[in-house]
């Protein structure tokens, strides 16, 4: 215990930060740790919901910072996605045309789920 329920949360949200996934060996991520932090808020607020809390300590804890934005892909991984299918197939050029149509479209491609799997 850190003292306090607040405390505890708070020495619970640095302990994420400085601890290394059991998996991985690798400090956790931004988002893995504020997802953690997240579930510990939610189920305070689910105790005092339930009117076994008479205060929510973690509701005053801020979250740690997480990235929104996805990684781009380079070049490289470009061409070598749209290589990967078999042209010399029917599928493979289907599938071919659905990567480039999804490359081309990015985040509009997403109307294009269970094409060509009649």
């Amino acid at each position: 215990m850190c003292g306090g329920p607040k405390a505890d949360v708070v020495c619970f949200a640095r302990t994420l930060a400085r601890g290394a996934s059991a998996r991985t060996g690798r400090l956790l991520s931004e988002n893995t740790r504020s997802m953690y932090v997240s579930v510990v808020r939610r189920f305070f607020a689910f105790l005092e919901r339930q009117k076994l809390l008479l205060v929510n300590p973690p509701a005053a804890v801020t979250l740690p910072a997480r990235s929104r934005l996805p990684r781009a892909i380079g070049e490289a991984e470009v061409r070598r996605l749209l290589d990967s299918p078999d042209a010399g197939t029917a599928l493979g050029q289907r599938d071919r045309a659905i990567l480039r149509a999804a490359l081309w479209h990015g985040p509009e491609a997403h109307g294009m789920r269970g094409a060509g799997s009649e």
